[in-house]
């Protein structure tokens, strides 16, 4: 019973909301290495077809076209397969 953990479906608002309080932009961007300076696109969920997966560099690249000179990271949260 101890190495068992129950991952629910659904996110939880009040954990979101508790790391939300916990984690600083500022350190969050240190640990992901992304400049204070950028702009950050994210997405999220499986990398496959339901999630819109291939659309993700298209909008990258329309991305990098809008934002000109201003410095942008993008990010795919989520597992790959």
């Amino acid at each position: 019973p101890n190495l068992i953990h129950t991952i629910h479906a659904c996110a939880s608002m009040q954990r979101a909301i508790e790391a939300q309080r916990s984690a600083s932009r500022n350190l969050s961007r240190q640990k992901l290495g992304l400049p204070e300076d950028c702009f950050v696109f994210a997405a999220c969920g499986t990398f496959d077809w339901r999630k819109g997966a291939e659309l993700f560099v298209p909008i990258c690249v329309a991305l990098r076209r809008h934002m000109g000179r201003t410095p942008f990271r993008a990010l795919w949260i989520g597992p790959y397969a």
